[in-house]
């Protein structure tokens, strides 16, 4: 039959080879600027696409010895300055990168602390006088030569790239930019 089509390639198979495109490809990965081949001989451009920023709502200083979110496994070892950023395991980031991952300020990493939860995560930004309320912090994408990808969360969290990104939640207004 002539109206049958045929799709054989993901975004693996359509980087791979062109023999694999037969009447149409299903881009997945490479559509979010991420290459699904761990290991190629080929030069493959691609750019990430996607961006998760939030804004800071508001900053606290703890003192020595206070423990942060729930389970208390985050104390704080001297005094620190936190960021509590509004968004959590409700929107679709993963509870079990609590204190595994970093965000992005202005070319500078600063590190989550405490458990992830529903609708927050804490951030310490000790030592940072440029970071307000209102600001907004870079969770995946890029700020100068900083970097972090669904990729990174993926391996951390102990699962593919494709769960990272398909599990942000209508929650999260969608922002296209040309």
């Amino acid at each position: 039959n002539k109206n049958i089509k045929i799709h054989l390639a993901n975004s693996a198979g359509m980087l791979i080879n062109k023999d694999f495109h037969f009447h149409m490809v299903r881009v997945g990965l490479s559509m979010y600027g991420y290459s699904p081949l761990e290991q190629t001989d080929k030069h493959i451009s691609l750019k990430p696409a996607l961006f998760l920023k939030v804004k800071v709502a508001f900053i606290r200083i703890i003192d020595q010895g206070v423990s942060v979110s729930y389970g208390g496994k985050f104390v704080s070892s001297r005094k620190t300055k936190l960021a509590v950023l509004s968004i959590g395991y409700a929107d679709g980031v993963p509870r079990n990168l609590s204190g595994k991952i970093k965000v992005i300020f202005k070319n500078k990493l600063y590190p989550q602390v405490g458990s992830i939860t529903m609708d927050q995560m804490m951030v310490d930004i000790t030592g940072s006088s440029e970071i307000k309320v209102g600001s907004t912090i870079v969770l995946l994408g890029s700020d100068g030569d900083k970097t972090i990808s669904p990729l990174e969360w993926a391996r951390k969290s102990h699962t593919i790239p494709w769960e990272i990104l398909c599990s942000f939640k209508n929650r999260l207004p969608r922002v296209q930019v040309d």
